[in-house]
């Protein structure tokens, strides 16, 4: 029908009925050569659109659409998405799978007519150290949480003092100077006792007991207060003690607190060791990680192993040199004053001048310790000092078992350990221009703070122990030097110079003249 105001009509198309089947019975001709796949309702139905295929330009050129098919059958395709899914464990099993595949390889590879006892480098691979960024983190995390020591100042800074200047100790880590030449003996006074080269053939197996000798009163009179540097005035212009000199040589290695007094006057200096100063007194674990605790009850604490190891050494020098032999090394006693004495009749002193240029000359007294003769008969002056240990535990070497097979190990932990104080033995032996340097190893009996025993000991020439212990001598002398300078450059008065307890800084404080120290 047509309907009133409309300028066309519906007209309804011809339908074809197909009598035979079902499906058209013709093809239009706008659809003529499109490929067609006649199928029943029992066939499988492909899929009519592929959207996980990709529709880049085949090698062939044309595009490959998401609509595009073929008459092959489709394994892959189902409606049921069969595939299964992965476990939160999946990871620990393919692990698990992989070290076991890995095990199941080495079993098959491993020769069978391997017997079940250990090869003989098995137990060298055992003992090798365990690397990796696993260790090394946990290695980090045990340093971080260490307990960080604080020490309090050797000196209590008083208000009237004026701080003039702060030296960087890591400044002074980088100053050299040239390594003077060989020092002149100005005066030597006293006597020495030979070496007992018995000591040399000490094992462990068949150590020796360490006898408590009675103190006795080691020569500790500061510069300022010896009559011998003060009669030797017009020989130099800076005056001092080789352990105070030590100590300034050795200081960018220092961790505990310490101070020195410095006087000029005119244009001369005089370092001195202060009153009650504990400068003379060995240490004990001080470069170590985990130094020794400050309690004053405990028998390994920082000042009752800094006594025990400072009477070791005194003994220790006393015990292997024989008391009927004595051996003078005297030198122009006659500047010595009428009445002078000694006070040890273990130890002689050198008085010596040493010439760093720039117009600094400097006297210094040097202590001697022994005498030893070698087979020409040529004299051979000592310097003779003690390492002891109190704890296997804390040092993680013991010497009964390592100190004959191992020597070297137990030198090189101690360097670890005690790196300051070895630099210091190591100055002053080179400022006394003793010939060999004698260190015994001493160690505590049962864990007993006043029974020891002698397992071993060893000499050293100054060069070779300057070598092992990593001693730059340019630097030590160029620090000595820088700081000479330094109080050169300042006014007339007394000054203190000290370390800062809990930092690497020096400083220089000038104290009123009338002031005690």
């Amino acid at each position: 029908f047509i309907l009133a105001g409309m300028s066309g009509a519906f007209v309804l198309p011809e339908i074809e009925e197909n009598q035979d089947g079902w499906g058209p019975v013709s093809v239009p001709e706008e659809y003529e050569g499109l490929p067609f796949l006649p199928f029943v309702k029992g066939d499988k139905l492909n899929r009519i659109a592929d959207w996980t295929s990709s529709s880049r330009p085949s090698r062939q050129g044309d595009v490959q659409s998401v609509f595009s098919f073929s008459g092959g059958d489709d394994g892959s395709f189902t409606l049921v998405d069969n595939q299964k899914l992965q476990s939160k464990y999946s990871r620990s099993n393919k692990r698990y799978t992989s070290q076991s595949t890995n095990y199941n390889r080495n079993v098959k590879n491993y020769p069978q007519n391997q017997s079940n006892t250990p090869t003989p480098n098995a137990k060298k691979v055992r003992q090798q150290p365990r690397t990796g960024k696993r260790w090394r983190n946990n290695a980090y995390r045990y340093q971080k949480y260490i307990e960080k020591r604080t020490y309090d100042p050797s000196i209590t800074v008083k208000p009237d003092w004026e701080c003039v200047e702060s030296i960087d100790l890591n400044a002074l880590n980088k100053v050299s100077t040239q390594v003077p030449s060989e020092a002149e003996d100005l005066v030597c006074v006293g006597k020495v006792k030979k070496f007992d080269s018995s000591y040399m053939g000490l094992a462990a197996r068949n150590e020796k007991p360490l006898q408590n000798q009675e103190e006795s009163v080691f020569f500790n009179r500061t510069a300022s207060a010896d009559p011998v540097l003060c009669g030797l005035a017009e020989n130099g212009n800076v005056f001092a003690s080789d352990s105070v000199l030590s100590l300034l040589m050795a200081c960018t290695r220092g961790v505990y607190p310490w101070d020195i007094v410095v006087t000029r006057k005119g244009n001369q200096l005089f370092f001195d060791k202060r009153e009650g100063s504990k400068i003379e007194l060995l240490t004990v674990g001080e470069n170590a990680m985990e130094p020794p605790p400050n309690d004053a009850e405990s028998i390994n604490s920082a000042p009752a192993l800094s006594r025990e190891a400072t009477l070791i050494d005194q003994y220790f020098s006393r015990q292997v040199v024989n008391d009927s032999e004595d051996v003078s090394i005297g030198k122009n006693e006659e500047k010595v004053p009428s009445g002078f004495s000694i006070g040890n009749p273990f130890r002689a002193y050198r008085y010596r001048k040493w010439s760093l240029g720039d117009g600094i000359d400097i006297v210094v007294r040097c202590d001697v310790d022994g005498v030893d003769f070698d087979k020409q008969g040529e004299q051979k002056l000592l310097s003779i000092n003690a390492l002891n240990e109190y704890d296997p535990k804390v040092s993680g070497i013991d010497w009964r078992v390592k100190i004959d097979t191992q020597p070297g190990a137990v030198f090189a932990n101690e360097l670890k350990t005690n790196s300051c104080k070895l630099l210091k033995w190591c100055a002053r032996t080179m400022l006394a221009g003793n010939d060999q340097l004698v260190i015994g190893y001493v160690s505590r009996q049962v864990g007993n703070p006043n029974k020891h025993s002698v397992l071993k000991v060893q000499q050293y020439k100054p060069d070779e122990f300057a070598n092992n212990i990593v001693a730059n001598l340019e630097n030590m002398w160029g620090i000595l030097k820088a700081l000479t300078q330094l109080f050169l450059q300042q006014p007339e008065g007394k000054y203190v110079l000290m370390k800062e307890p809990n930092d690497e800084i020096l400083r220089l404080y000038k104290v009123p003249s009338a002031t005690k120290v």
